[in-house]
């Protein structure tokens, strides 16, 4: 009894860093804000260079060039909504650059790509292959973002509450709820973000870019092989089961 309690503590402890980790971020201005996906016309998928985006603690962006992969939000449907995910590529700065590069996929999926590669970028600790940072759909720098003040607001007064007390349980998931109705009303395809659509992702940035790959961090075990056998978990999923909970907590 008392392992598991002590791993669910753990998780639990790792869930409140993760969400005062993102409200310090979001709550900058200097964010970049969900945008509404298009429609798009255009052919897709497609690469489209832009400026690289700015947030401390992401200085090594400034050695890279950046644009948006822009995909389907839904595989199954390739003439509907498109997603915009930001793509950083760190060039080689070896006179015998290899010619297949390392792409980086942040853990979780959810976590701020960028931010966790700085360090690793810093310490050049790959010199003779260029490196692709993907942002995935749904998380920062990905247009839409999928981002929502109800739980920013939660992950800053979390210092203020009972440490997983009842009462910050069911804050919690009425955040949850409270985003999940928000991204419900945007028109979003929530079950189209998770891992076996991130992984149809890279295979795009694969197709876009026509290369091929050395390796990437351990998340990408999603992305290897052919995306209809990957599990299908992601950001829908963990909206989707806070929300189940909220309605049980609810009746109770």
């Amino acid at each position: 009894m008392g392992v598991a309690a002590d791993g669910g503590l753990r998780t639990i402890a790792v869930t409140h860093q993760r969400l005062l980790l993102l409200a310090l971020f979001l709550a900058s201005p200097i964010v970049a804000r969900a945008a509404p996906a298009a429609e798009g016309t255009a052919t897709v998928p497609r690469f489209e260079p832009a400026p690289c985006p700015k947030l401390p603690g992401t200085e090594e962006l400034g050695k890279a060039s950046c644009g948006y992969l822009v995909v389907p939000e839904n595989h199954n449907r390739p003439t509907g909504r498109t997603l915009r995910l930001m793509v950083a590529k760190y060039p080689s700065r070896s006179t015998e650059k290899r010619p297949d590069p390392v792409v980086y996929l942040a853990g979780g999926p959810g976590d701020i790509a960028p931010l966790e590669v700085n360090g690793f970028i810093a310490a050049d600790f790959i010199r003779d292959r260029d490196i692709y940072v993907v942002s995935q759909r749904g998380t920062m720098f990905s247009e839409p973002a999928l981002t929502c003040a109800a739980a920013d607001d939660f992950a800053r007064e979390l210092l203020g509450f009972r440490f997983y007390s009842e009462a910050t349980k069911r804050a919690h998931l009425a955040a949850t709820e409270a985003c999940y109705r928000e991204f419900a009303a945007t028109g979003a395809d929530l079950s189209a973000y998770n891992s076996t659509e991130s992984a149809a992702d890279f295979a795009d940035l694969r197709k876009v870019l026509g290369f091929t790959v050395l390796g990437a961090d351990p998340y990408a075990r999603s992305s290897r092989g052919h995306p209809q056998r990957r599990p299908r978990f992601g950001l829908a999923h963990h909206v989707q089961r806070r929300r189940k909970l909220a309605e049980r907590a609810r009746r109770v």
